[in-house]
């Protein structure tokens, strides 16, 4: 069980003494926009700015921005002589917002970014400190003596004895190598990459940023012949272990740890890590390190020409042959050509473009909340690797253009470039374009110089990696990025697009730039682990890192065994760590732990498909192909078209909800397992355990169900919805009737798919023999309209009657076509309500289904109105009951019927949909919010994610539609933002169209509404969650029974729940139950209820067997040892637990708030009203059950009766109302303040 970061004494008074439980209000957001001093990345504390911090930080920044070049408010004189607080806007500011929202979006778009940038940048007061360092670091390396050549080998042995790692790639040198090493100080030494241009950008949380300073290499150490067999990278490697060896020396001395940084344990990218452990170059407020990489001079003797990604400069010891070209070899050299060139194009760039400072730290902070970017965390497969200096080279692309060159072998349209003068979120706009459009694989990229002069490139056609060759060198950033992880890049720029520019209550901001959008499970539709660390031990490729290699590996076979049935995919990987630069630390890369996660998003079209052709039987070599691929699952198959193809057939088992859409996670552990040799048992699908919770017990199915039925989910729901089709018709059939049916709509959510279990279709004879703890049998409630006719009553008690009549004529007549049940029910309030509509027929069909039916007369509702209007001639008590019956009118009889097609429709449009909202459903169940969040609200919240997606597409299937629930619940600021969906609009909606969206003017009025109840209601005391929809602006029909104490409730079990689900993910061992499992240690109370005699028992979470007789060889047995309590009479419906919490709700009113589990929960949670702890005046009505205490007041010597809360009485009260239901009461332990706050 996940534990709930929530405490006691977090609950809090409103002014209307409701229970709220309190919060931080933000959601997790970027490494500083929005979390605490440390996090932000704050200044020394010898600044002006100091004390601020948090969101006092942010605040203080907005509130910067916005009074900077504005005078202070002048008060103008009203005509009643009083006084305004603000003047009229002047031409100016009216100009500067009307630009603001042309540059930025709107006005507030444009704080916010600027309110964001400060806190992603390191503040300028860590230049004292990081100078100094860059300093001693430019003496310690300017003073390291010459070593004259010798034989490779001797030199390394030398450093190896003095405890120095000399990270050589392989093939390494031998005894008979006839070049040498040596070591000259380096011809220069440059702070590069984004520090000198204030380009750098926080990590996330606590990951550190870095300085590069690179060390250029003087050009007499190496000869023309080097780029050949790793001689450059040899000679490379030894010069990078005489500076760590020297600063080793100096670590003490300088307060530093020196370690060597191996990406993907690739020896050829390896650098230095500075990182001040102590002394002066601590930074109180930050953690960085010095990056020490290496640089290739001007003037070096080795030509970039043979350095092109086709030819073959690394050869096998055992043979010449120069046909295998070695791209990533070649590309490892020309990596060392960077450093000074893109010193000098950031450079560049950064002049020509005013705007692109601020533009590269929106694209940077975008990059890392979606995983694009080396951290401590896992990212996406690939892009640990990319150098950060890629992100301001895309702002050069856009800016400056492609490069037209005659190497090109194919011509092709240039892309429009943008003008230099534009704003920073334009400039971030124009970048995600360019990623949203740009295929890097069949289109590469090659960015223009400035000033155009000439340089060296590469032909890239045809070329099967991604390219991305910048301004100034022949380097590809991308060559080691898998297509997938482009794809991915792509889609979320593309996505991020399509949420700026949707109209919405947001404006997107904290979507695009604060929220972490890294979970998996809410990203992709399923996940998979893979622990691929059994391929390490195999023989490292010469061309590429060896994890790498496995990472291209791994897409291409996913690429190829998945294709249509998947939209997009991604492999996620932690970055490789540092490693000690003295022995005896291992050598890197081999041993590791190697753990990967496959995110597969689902095509819905194409995921659930059982067949995979292949070639036909004519095409002999694809068959081969075919068959080497699939293995054993290939077969050739003749279909009814006459076709006879290779195919690949996945079966069924049909008995867990949407397992076609497993299919592709089988596929992709199938083709994974085959073809790189990864044993099953390392191999885990995250997804599949989400069915069991859904699930009816087997036990129960296949003693009380027919046999003869199909026991697949989705066929009992057919089955359902064509019951209610035969009970319509048969109805309509009857000739006895005294008015006839004219219409029928269903109004329940088992006959729109949304029930958490599926109906069941009940044998006549297990209706009367079925355990007490499983008599809950599910009955779908439909609402008939009969024809207008002056045989209706004028009076609507009269009227009630006239139902009961027609209701009893319709059972009559089902009685007699075989219906097993047909009785008239009446609603438990129907003494008390009179004129409310009470009454229904109860039937169950031959067919095994139940329904409850109602009768909709439309004159109700006139009458109803006719008498609230009526002030004068009704007396108020009337008028109360009347708009108390008006509104169960229209919620039973208007909102549910509308509510339930706009749910169907959408359904019908997103396949998942269903399955979303019975995980949901069961959520929010299973953590005892049943008497508070209703079914329809929790249908309209998964809608939003459907209908508003954000920066991601609708989900495909439904655990993701399950997370992505819980991650806006977990970030959700109610008392803010309202949630705008726009269900109704699903029916009339085009099948291709995406999201859909309010129009402005309905976005206008829900946010009217929304600030006028605040300003009535600043608590939200009621109705704390608004879900509007075009025939509720209010957006609180379904949700009036949250109260901010329930809202808050949901968003810190939800942020438990994510933050479980994310953690367990990553170690590879989810466990959906989990998640529904709920921590208990916060109410005052529990009731725990018999099992026994729970009628919903058997679904409940962790329900046991033996209860029912589950498991028991003889059912017999089982039924003889559990008596009938409850008799053998049907009740449809029949729920105790539901009607005794309705009944306490009723008695004891805001004195408790009640908890429980409605499907099968055998607990009742209770938090008493901490305003009635107090002692108060002892008075009639008081409103709840008191007892006395004597209270003395400090400024009077007399004593006054006071009274406190009832607990013990209430208790016993409650003890003896739910007795045979109630199995004992367990009361927590009075928490002791004292110690609490100590």
């Amino acid at each position: 069980m996940y534990n709930l970061c929530l405490q006691p004494d977090a609950i809090v008074v409103d002014s209307d003494g409701d229970q709220e439980i309190s919060d931080d209000g933000h959601s997790p957001s970027y490494n500083a926009a929005l979390d605490s001093d440390e996090e932000m990345g704050e200044p020394e504390e010898d600044e002006e700015d100091d004390n601020i911090s948090g969101d006092d930080a942010s605040d203080a920044n907005m509130a910067d921005s916005d009074s900077e070049g504005a005078a202070a408010p002048t008060l103008l004189p009203k005509p009643d002589g009083s006084t305004s607080t603000w003047k009229a806007p002047t031409t100016d500011e009216l100009s500067n917002i009307k630009a603001a929202s042309e540059l930025f979006k709107s006005n507030a778009f444009k704080l916010k970014v600027e309110a964001l940038l400060p806190q992603v940048r390191p503040k300028p007061s860590i230049k004292s400190v990081i100078e100094p360092l860059l300093m001693s670091l430019h003496e310690s390396i300017r003073s390291i003596p010459s070593i004259s050549p010798e034989a490779p080998l001797q030199a390394f042995k030398k450093l190896q004895k003095a405890g120095t790692q000399v990270l050589t790639a392989k093939p390494e040198p031998t005894k008979a190598t006839n070049w040498k090493v040596a070591f000259e100080p380096p011809s220069a030494i440059q702070v590069v990459g984004g520090w000198p241009h204030q380009l750098t950008i926080l990590g996330r949380r606590e990951t550190k940023f870095s300085v590069d300073l690179a060390l250029e290499m003087p050009a007499t150490l190496f000869q023309e012949k080097d780029y050949l067999d790793n001689r450059f990278f040899h000679k490379r490697a030894y010069f990078l272990a005489v500076v760590a060896s020297s600063l080793m020396r100096s670590a003490n001395t300088l307060g530093i740890e020196v370690e060597y940084e191996v990406p993907d344990g690739n020896p050829r990218q390896s650098a230095i890590l500075v990182t001040p452990v102590k002394g002066k170059f601590v930074a109180k407020k930050y953690t960085y390190c010095v990056r020490i990489v290496l640089s290739l001079p001007s003037d070096s003797p080795i030509s970039l020409s043979r350095l092109s990604p086709t030819h073959s400069n690394l050869r096998s010891q055992n043979t010449t042959d120069e046909s295998t070209p070695s791209p990533h070899y070649n590309n490892d050299i020309l990596l060392n050509t960077t450093p000074m060139s893109h010193l000098l194009i950031l450079h560049a760039l950064c002049n020509e473009v005013p705007a692109a400072r601020d533009a590269h730290a929106l694209l940077r902070v975008w990059a890392s909340q979606r995983g694009f970017t080396s951290s401590d965390e896992p990212s996406v497969a690939g892009f640990d690797a990319v150098h950060e200096s890629w992100w301001a080279l895309l702002l050069a692309y856009a800016v400056w253009g492609d490069e037209e060159s005659s190497v090109l072998e194919k011509k092709r349209k240039a892309r429009r470039t943008v003008g230099k003068n534009l704003s920073s979120y334009q400039l971030f706009r124009a970048v995600l374009d360019l990623l949203a459009t740009q295929d890097f694989v069949a289109d590469p990229v090659r960015t223009r110089l400035p000033s155009g002069q000439e340089k060296v490139t590469f032909s890239l056609q045809g070329n099967k990696y991604p390219g991305f060759i910048g301004p100034s060198s022949p380097y590809n950033f991308l060559l080691d990025v898998p297509p997938s992880s482009l794809d991915l890049l792509r889609h979320d720029a593309r996505t991020t697009l399509q949420a700026l520019d949707a109209p919405s209550l947001a404006d997107g901001f904290d979507t695009v730039f604060l929220q972490d959008q890294r979970g998996l499970q809410g990203r992709f539709d399923t996940v998979i682990h893979i622990e691929l660390h059994s391929l390490l031990q195999s023989s490292t490729p010469q061309d590429s890192s060896l994890k790498s290699d496995i990472i291209m590996r791994l897409d291409a076979l996913l690429r190829r065994g998945l294709g249509q049935r998947v939209k997009h995919f991604a492999v996620m990987r932690s970055p490789s760590n540092p490693r000690a630069a003295f022995y005896p630390s291992p050598i890197p890369s081999l041993g590791d732990s190697f753990d990967v996660l496959v995110g597969l998003a689902l095509d819905p079209e194409h995921a659930p498909k059982l067949v995979e052709n292949g070639p036909p039987a004519e095409d002999k070599e694809g068959c081969d192909l075919f068959r080497s691929f699939w293995g054993q699952k290939s077969e050739l198959r003749r279909f009814n078209d006459g076709r006879i193809v290779e195919s690949v057939v996945w079966d069924l088992t049909g008995k867990t909800t949407n397992e076609r859409f497993h299919i592709p996670g089988r596929i992709a552990r199938y083709i994974v397992q085959k073809h790189l040799n990864i044993p099953e048992d390392a191999i885990t699908i995250m997804d599949t355990s989400y069915d069991e919770l859904l699930a009816t017990p087997s036990d129960i199915i296949s003693r009380y169900i027919a046999s003869s039925i199909n026991t697949a989910p989705e066929t009992h729901q057919r089955q359902a919805l064509a019951a209610f089709d035969d009970l319509i018709k048969e109805i309509k059939d009857m000739e006895n009737l005294p008015l006839s049916l004219v219409n029928a709509v269903p109004a329940d959510a088992g006959l729109r798919y949304t029930a958490p279990f599926t109906p069941l279709p009940y044998t006549a004879q297990s209706l009367s023999s079925l355990p007490d703890c499983a008599k809950f049998i599910p009955v779908g409630e439909i609402i008939l309209q009969f024809e207008q006719s002056t045989r209706w009553p004028d009076d609507l008690g009269a009227i009630q009657k006239v139902k009961v009549a027609l209701l009893d004529a319709v059972a009559q007549g089902l009685l007699k076509k075989g219906a097993p049940h047909a009785v008239i029910a009446w609603d438990d309030d129907a003494a008390e309500r009179p004129l409310e509509d009470h009454v229904a027929l109860e039937v169950i069909l031959p067919s095994g289904f139940a329904f409850r039916a109602r009768v909709q007369h439309d004159r109700e509702r006139t009458l109803m109105e006719r008498t609230i209007s009526d002030k004068r001639g009704t007396p108020d008590h009337e008028r109360k009951r009347a708009q108390a019956a008006l509104d169960r009118h229209t919620r039973r009889f208007i909102s549910s019927p509308a509510h339930h097609s706009a749910v169907l429709a959408l359904q019908r449009r997103y396949a998942s949909y269903a399955h979303t909202v019975r995980l949901l459903k069961r959520w929010f169940s299973s953590h005892w919010l049943s008497p508070h969040v209703s079914g329809e609200a929790a249908e309209l919240i998964c809608a939003y994610l459907y209908l508003s997606p954000g920066t991601h597409d609708a989900p495909a299937s439904g655990p993701t539609g399950f997370a992505r629930a819980l991650v806006l619940l977990s970030r959700w600021d109610f008392r803010e933002d309202p949630l705008g969906i726009p269900i109704y609009a699903v029916s009339s909606a085009s099948e291709s169209k995406g999201s859909l969206n309010f129009s402005p003017s309905h976005l206008i009025k829900i946010r009217e509404q929304f600030s006028s109840h605040l300003a009535i209601d600043p608590g939200l005391s009621k109705g704390a969650w608004v879900l509007a929809t075009e025939q509720d602006f209010s957006g609180r029909h379904w949700t009036a029974a949250i109260t901010p104490l329930i809202a808050s409730r949901v968003r810190e079990l939800a942020r438990a729940a994510v933050s479980h689900m994310d953690q367990s993910i990553l170690s590879g061992s989810l466990n959906a139950r989990t998640m529904f499992q709920h921590p208990t240690g916060d109410y005052d109370f529990i009731i725990h209820l018999r099992p026994e005699v729970v009628t919903n028992y058997p679904w409940g979470i962790g329900a046991n067997p033996k209860v029912w007789g589950g498991g028991k060889k003889y059912t017999n047995l089982a039924e003889a040892v559990a008596p009938h309590i409850y008799g053998s009479a049907i009740r449809l419906g029949f729920n105790p637990t539901a009607t005794f919490v309705r009944e306490i709700q009723r008695i004891y009113g805001d004195s408790v708030v009640w908890f429980y589990d409605s499907l099968g929960g055998t607990s009742i949670g209770g938090v008493w009203n901490p305003s009635l702890k107090t002692p108060r005046p002892f008075r009639v009505l008081l409103g709840f059950s008191s007892k006395p205490v004597q209270a003395r007041e400090e400024k009077s010597s007399s004593k006054k009766m006071s009274v406190l809360v009832n607990e013990s009485g209430i208790l016993a009260e409650i003890e003896r109302l739910g007795s045979g239901l109630i199995q004992k009461i367990e009361v927590a332990p009075p928490k002791d303040i004292t110690d609490e706050s100590e």
